[in-house]
């Protein structure tokens, strides 16, 4: 499984993005490839506009580099938040149920800790569920071990994140 993961847009980015790519990097069965560049629109955009722009870009990318998901969002502020974005590969990927869309995104808390790192990846993971093949073994293994790792999240979260 290869993920491909974009710098945030805003404070610290690039900084947010490599710390998950090297906490998902050791996770057995998973690649991670920095793109080392933000996934950005031009032009006047609604937002709605704006997301598909971004999932047609996101997509390029994905094909160019042969990967599963693209990870990408941006910092909120100045204290540390950001919005984290998934991507699959899948063209129709937003109708698969279990999956994230173009309009879905994890919002992570100011001065977000390590933890979270675990919870971006199960959610890159998941994400990858829309191009992935029900009898893929291999893809069932990482999905499995990556679940455990955030299993304990369910009753007892992190601070800052909700149920």
């Amino acid at each position: 499984m290869i993920i491909l993961i974009a710098d945030l847009e805003g404070m610290n980015g690039r900084e947010i993005s490599s710390q998950i790519g090297q906490v998902m990097a050791s996770w057995p069965g998973v690649e991670v490839r920095l793109a080392r560049k933000r996934l950005k629109t031009q032009g006047e955009f609604t937002y709605i506009e704006k997301l598909a722009e971004a999932g047609t870009i996101g997509r390029l990318w994905l094909s160019d580099e042969k990967a599963d998901v693209l990870v990408w969002g941006e910092t909120l502020g100045t204290e540390g938040a950001a919005l984290v974005r998934f991507l699959s590969a899948s063209v129709d990927g937003d109708a698969k149920t279990g999956t994230f869309g173009l309009g879905d995104a994890l919002e992570l808390p100011v001065r977000f800790g390590t933890e979270f790192n675990d919870i971006i990846g199960v959610c890159a993971i998941a994400t990858a569920l829309a191009a992935k093949q029900p009898d893929d073994v291999a893809f069932a293994s990482v999905l499995t071990r990556a679940i455990s790792r955030v299993s304990g999240f369910v009753e007892a979260p992190p601070p800052g994140l909700s149920k």
